[in-house]
């Protein structure tokens, strides 16, 4: 059983948002965020509007993760190419050396 008392419900047609502030008689009273307007709504309503919020919320949850990943991949990106370039300096000054080390040798 979900309990509702407290929960914040999105109305995505009135575009407010309620605080569910009791429970009587199989109808959930609300009140409204922008106002002090109680209503009476059904708990189906409730858990209508109840499951369009939850839906809201794993749809901005998503869409944080999928800008997270992507500063993730452009920091590693980003390191790797740090990286990359500090390993190839190595090489060329290890092929400059190794060149100078033939050089003298000669």
């Amino acid at each position: 059983m979900i309990n509702l008392i407290g929960e914040k419900l999105y109305h995505p047609h009135l575009n407010a948002e309620y605080t569910v502030i009791n429970f009587e008689r199989g109808l959930l009273k609300v009140k409204s965020n922008n106002s002090d307007v109680t209503e009476w709504l059904s708990v189906q309503q409730g858990l209508e509007l109840y499951a369009e919020q939850q839906k809201r919320r794993a749809d901005r949850a998503e869409k944080r993760w999928e800008i997270l990943k992507e500063k993730i991949e452009e920091s590693s990106n980003s390191a790797f190419m740090a990286g990359k370039g500090y390993i190839g300096g190595l090489l060329v000054d290890i092929e400059n050396l190794m060149k100078h080390l033939e050089e003298d040798g000669e």
